[in-house]
């Protein structure tokens, strides 16, 4: 028995929803033309689109300092990490996830990577995920926490 020939699937994305969007369609790559349009033959596939951007958008502004904080501006565990550091004579990057554009998207970003809810304060060391008050807690009564902040430049002393 010959195969009958593919389907074809012909999709037209909006732009707006093209942003880090990425998938796999069994083992068929694909992309999408410069109009967004999505051609795929196919026999019988599954089609999992993934939204990858988010993520990459907390990689990138946790990579924008040596210390960079996701936090809210009503959240007190918050304000007494940021106080932390602060006494410590760092100068961390605070991005407050209910004042930024965006900051809803990056809240659940960080809340899919930390696995908990609610996902702030979290806090990035060199670009690493610490974690969050627990974390960085227990750096700081083990006395790594200042050793870990010289390593990633954030203290000179």
């Amino acid at each position: 028995m010959m195969p009958t020939r593919p389907r074809q699937v012909n999709v037209h994305l909006p732009k707006e929803d093209l942003g880090g969007l990425a998938g796999t369609i069994d083992r068929t790559v694909f992309q999408i033309s410069s109009n967004n349009a999505l051609t795929i033959d196919l026999y019988s596939v599954t089609i999992k689109f993934e939204h990858f951007g988010d993520m990459e958008r907390v990689t990138e502004m946790a990579s924008e300092r040596p210390v960079v904080i996701f936090a809210k501006s009503s959240c007190d565990m918050c304000y007494s990490v940021q106080t932390l550091f602060t006494e410590f004579g760092v100068n961390p990057a605070v991005h407050e996830l209910d004042v930024i554009p965006k900051g809803t998207e990056i809240e659940q970003a960080l809340s899919r990577q930390l696995g908990r809810s609610p996902s702030v304060p979290a806090v990035f060391i060199g670009g690493k995920l610490v974690g969050g008050v627990s974390e960085v807690m227990s750096l700081h009564l083990s006395r790594s926490l200042i050793p870990l902040l010289k390593k990633a430049g954030a203290l000179w002393v």
